[in-house]
């Protein structure tokens, strides 16, 4: 495969290539994979590329096909309305905010505390391999819960269940069935895990109502 492309093999080049006949059989493809909510078989394949880390390791990279990511560019604004519309006050992951002044706001707040003669508690997540540990079927039901784009969860929980075939250096795995995880190069994958903990961080302020969130 050359670099980015999906198991399918279809290079971008191709799409340019298309001529307004060519173009509208592929919007009538959408609109009937939409209608159906389905994907064609064809187009359920993952290439999971596994890029080397600088400290070690790998950084597994989805490269879904070329199909589903068109579609994805077509309706990326519907995830991106739901992502302005339900992102809580802790979520920093949204255009127009940004971690370090989050990061200085609560420092700030944590010096003012401590010298109004107050005690602080902080306290660092950092979720190991977070995207893997997604159970689709919790996902799913959270869809629901929270009113993500109905159309924009099934098709993408499909291809998250589609079969995986591991990369490296032109050398692929056997297909795996996964049944967990959401795909890192989704381009609503982080939709999606703010979706995950949308519940969790719900159920921590309900439980403890001094605790902020951030």
């Amino acid at each position: 495969l050359e670099a980015g492309q999906g198991l399918d093999s279809m290079p971008v080049w191709m799409l340019r290539s298309l001529d307004q006949q060519e173009l509208q059989m592929l919007a009538t493809l959408l609109e009937e994979v939409e209608e159906t909510g389905t994907w064609p078989i064809q187009a359920l394949a993952v290439a999971v590329a596994l890029l080397d880390k600088e400290a070690g390791g790998d950084r597994p990279i989805a490269l879904t096909t070329m199909l589903y990511r068109i579609w994805g560019k077509v309706r990326y604004f519907d995830g991106q309305q739901w992502d302005r519309q339900h992102a809580g006050d802790y979520d920093q992951a949204l255009e127009g905010r940004g971690v370090l002044p989050a990061l200085y706001h609560d420092e700030l707040e944590q010096e003012a505390a401590v010298a109004s003669g107050k005690e602080v508690l902080g306290m660092l997540l950092d979720l190991t391999k977070y995207y893997d540990q997604v159970a689709l079927l919790l996902l799913l039901q959270d869809g629901v819960n929270y009113h993500f784009p109905l159309h924009l969860l099934c098709l993408s929980i499909q291809m998250y269940l589609a079969p995986r075939r591991l990369s490296k250096h032109s050398t692929f795995s056997e297909a795996m069935r996964p049944f967990n995880g959401i795909l890192a190069g989704c381009g609503r994958a982080v939709s999606m895990a703010r979706l995950y903990l949308m519940g969790p961080v719900a159920q921590l302020r309900d439980t403890t109502p001094t605790l902020r969130v951030r």
